[in-house]
Parts: C-alpha cells; sequence; structure tokens
C-alpha cells in the first residue's frame, strides 16, 4: 500500500507542475465500440454504426471495421 500512495502523490504533483495537454477531451464518435447505442447518446458520443465526420466515411463489414479517407479515396 505504500507504493500506492508514493505512486499517486508523484502522480498528482507532476500533473499539478505540468499538466498534460488535451487531458480531458473526448472522441466524438466511439471508434472503439465502449458504448451501448443508448449510452453514446446519453454522453454525446456517435455510435460508430452511423459515423461520417471530418471527410471520414466509416463503415462496418463482416465484423472488420473499416475507415476510408473521403478525400484521398485511400
Amino acid at each position: 500500500m505504500v507504493g500506492f500512495f508514493i505512486s499517486a502523490g508523484v502522480f498528482y504533483v507532476l500533473n499539478l507542475l505540468s499538466p498534460v495537454p488535451d487531458m480531458g477531451q473526448i472522441d466524438a464518435v466511439d471508434v472503439y465500440g465502449t458504448f451501448r447505442e443508448a449510452e453514446a447518446r446519453r454522453v454525446g458520443v456517435a455510435p460508430l454504426e452511423e459515423s461520417s465526420i471530418f471527410g471520414l466515411s466509416i463503415a462496418q463489414q463482416s465484423g472488420n471495421v473499416v475507415i476510408v479517407d473521403g478525400e484521398k479515396g485511400l
């Protein structure tokens, strides 16, 4: 338990001295399928199946996620 409190204290102090930029940001799309549809809507994240953002079209095919860049056609 001593190691836990030491590491937690060091983590806290280091984050006070030099905070991580953009630490509180979340993705606009649930790319990894973390949330069920109702949870995603409640948190304000778009479910993967409905996503088409920032020039990217995202589709699911046979269980695999395929991300295609809309501009370059890759």
